[in-house]
């Protein structure tokens, strides 16, 4: 029994000894095979999070440049609609006016055609007339509807021109985009700027709170004046400060929210009559910039088509043709040069059109705004009393403001 006992003590121990070790390693084992679940899960899921983030910033740039892409097309189309509408209405009102000519008077429809074009486009060379009564009496009485719908298919045709030299000359950085003031939901953008300009938050707009957020003003506005020079930065304060100064119908030395939103109205209103200004002087700039081009060809290619003719002769030929006064001392021969002198003749009075025209809108904003100066002169005069007394209208408010324009919002 010792022996067994001894044996089986020995076997004990060697038992326990060798079941410690198994139950170690099965602790470990067992413990390793739950330990790297445990550890491993947060990692995975935040790979799988990383992933799906990535993927997502992914398709959210494919999106962007789906949609930018899909915008220049919808561009491209509306581009070639109107180009392909205004082409098709000047040659259809010059065609019908050929074709009913060359019926009273017995001509080639190329003859015709060719005084019709002159009539509707007002050059009027004279080289050819009408002899029947039918043809004079038609021209006597659908000249003048003739003139206006051609003029306006020729301008139509200038804007597609002069929109896609805007866009080169964006695309090349020869000019900045003007950016519109954000009046999409005007009452929450006014709102909020108002309630960042408002520091202590107690309702009232203090001279030293509007000059510290001149910056958001501006932003507000569509101006960057980060990119300004520091005269043009203390001239855009200025006329916030004015803006302020008008603006405090009671003289109080702050604005309550509806004074400050009066002020911030106007300011909103001068800059969308600055951005049209603007626009309209960059139309013009367009217009002149494709003009001279087709001038200096032009008379290239006269000069070159038409034997008898000096290089004196095509110029003067095309600026005669190009002003509409058609002297009709000289003329384009048949044949090819004829077919370059209607496409030309369509491109440059469209172009002409359109100078014209917007630069009389032009003129009359800048008179407009001369008048209105002129005018505040006489009501800044009576300004004092009139603060006082309390009752000074809105409309003092915008002349004042209006003759007061610095020269930095007047180059924006």
């Amino acid at each position: 029994m010792g022996q067994n006992g001894h044996h089986g003590h020995q076997n004990g121990h060697s038992n326990g000894a060798i079941r410690e070790p198994l139950a170690g390693q099965d602790g470990r084992s067992h413990g390793a095979s739950h330990a790297p679940r445990h550890s491993s899960y947060p990692r995975k899921s935040r790979e799988r999070g990383d992933g799906v983030a990535k993927r997502s910033d992914r398709a959210e740039v494919l999106d962007e440049e789906d949609r930018d892409f899909m915008r220049k097309i919808s561009s491209l189309k509306k581009i070639t609609i109107r180009l392909g509408s205004a082409l098709g209405l000047v040659v259809a009102i010059a065609s019908f006016y050929g074709a009913v000519i060359s019926g009273f008077e017995g001509w080639k429809f190329e003859k015709a055609l060719f005084l019709a074009f002159t009539v509707l486009s007002t050059i009027g060379y004279g080289n050819y007339a009408p002899d029947s009564e039918g043809a004079r009496v038609f021209l006597a009485i659908f000249t003048l509807p003739g003139v206006v719908i051609f003029a306006y298919a020729l301008a139509q045709l200038a804007l597609v021109i002069i929109g896609i030299i805007k866009s080169l000359r964006r695309w090349l950085g020869l000019v900045q985009e003007v950016k519109p003031p954000h009046i999409g939901s005007r009452a929450k953008v006014l709102a909020d700027t108002l309630r960042e300009c408002d520091k202590d938050g107690d309702g009232t707009i203090t001279l030293e709170e509007i000059e510290s957020s001149t910056g958001k003003i501006c932003a507000m506005l569509g101006m960057d004046v980060s990119k300004q020079t520091f005269k043009a930065q203390e001239e855009a304060r200025a006329f916030i400060e004015n803006a302020f100064n008008e603006a405090d119908f009671d003289g109080s030395g702050d604005l309550d929210m509806l004074e400050a939103m009066c002020m911030l109205c106007d300011l909103v209103k001068m800059r969308e009559i600055q951005q049209k200004e603007q626009n309209q002087r960059d139309q013009i700039k367009g217009a002149i910039y494709s003009l001279i081009p087709l001038i200096v060809i032009g008379a290239l290619v006269f000069w070159s088509s038409q034997e008898s003719w000096s290089a004196l002769d095509a110029f003067y030929f095309t600026i005669i043709s190009v002003s509409t006064v058609g002297l009709g001392d000289l003329t384009p021969s048949e044949g090819g040069v004829k077919v370059f002198w209607y496409v030309f003749m369509t491109l440059t009075l469209g172009l002409m059109a359109s100078i014209i025209q917007t630069l009389g809108s032009l003129l009359g904003s800048i008179s407009a705004r001369e008048n209105i100066a002129g005018n505040s002169g006489d009501g800044k005069r009576d300004n004092d009393a009139s603060v006082r007394s309390g009752r000074r209208s809105r409309e003092e408010v915008r002349v004042d403001m209006e003759g007061d324009t610095p020269e930095y919002i007047l180059r924006l």
